[in-house]
């Protein structure tokens, strides 16, 4: 059975009817699959995040515009979710794309088994961290125009609004509690909780990427692990310049 509110399954299978019917035989062919969730999921592959805005390294972010990632696959921030869509029929992603301002309590580390990288934010994640239960609205799909002609583009943004002048980390970071535990190396719990954060609390111990931590009230540690990174830093307020206006597209 898919997740839901009562937690993740550590593993889900199916059975499928396998075709075509051999002559004279009447029973189907039938065969177990295991399906993969964002447990499964450690590292991205090189290649698969074609785009960041702002780019690495970039000293003049506009503060009042959402960083982004764009993907080379327009399925996958969606592939690996392993909840039902909600009420409203929107489909969680299995990713989400954050933003920390830098500071003494942020702490980007490696991990050897898994090798991954870790972000672990020492106290104050709640104020930090976007409330998980909007992720649905900050991935979308978009038909842009390119060289080759038309093609889909996927795309995750980060909701917090940056601060003029600040250095940020953004880190593509997992949704679902299965995925932060998977990138620090440990088991998912099936009576566990089945985002990787909860709105309002200020941390899990996981590591940016993949990674998990430990819930707790609003000023406590989270740690995640984390597929995808890179720094930057915000600019001067450019309210009236809409640099995302580059993007030409018809949404989807």
């Amino acid at each position: 059975m898919l997740a839901d509110d009562n937690g993740v399954p550590p593993a889900a299978s199916a059975t499928i009817e396998a075709g075509p019917r051999l002559t004279n035989i009447d029973d189907p062919v039938t065969r177990t699959i295991a399906l993969r969730g964002p447990g499964d999921v450690l590292r991205l592959e090189g290649g698969t995040v074609t785009k960041t805005m702002p780019a690495p390294g970039a000293r003049d972010c506009a503060p009042n515009f959402f960083p982004y990632v764009e993907f080379a696959d327009p399925e996958l921030p969606w592939l690996y979710t392993p909840a039902r869509p909600g009420p409203t029929n929107r489909l969680m992603p299995w990713l989400c794309l954050i933003a920390v301002e830098e500071g003494p309590e942020i702490v980007l580390s490696s991990l050897a088994d898994p090798p991954v990288m870790r972000l672990s934010i020492a106290s104050g994640a709640g104020q930090r961290l976007p409330p998980l239960t909007e992720a649905h609205a900050w991935a979308h799909l978009q038909d842009v125009e390119g060289a080759q002609g038309p093609r889909t583009v996927a795309r995750l943004l980060s909701p917090m609004r940056l601060k003029p002048r600040a250095q940020y980390t953004a880190c593509l970071v997992p949704t679902f509690e299965a995925g932060r535990l998977a990138g620090l190396g440990r088991d998912a719990d099936p009576s566990g909780p089945l985002l990787a954060w909860q709105d309002g609390t200020a941390a899990q111990g996981q590591g940016v990427g993949r990674g998990q931590g430990r819930q707790g009230g609003p000023d406590r540690r989270k740690d995640t692990g984390q597929d995808h990174d890179w720094q930057g830093q915000a600019g001067q307020d450019q309210a009236g310049k809409d640099l995302n206006r580059k993007d030409r597209g018809r949404s989807r």
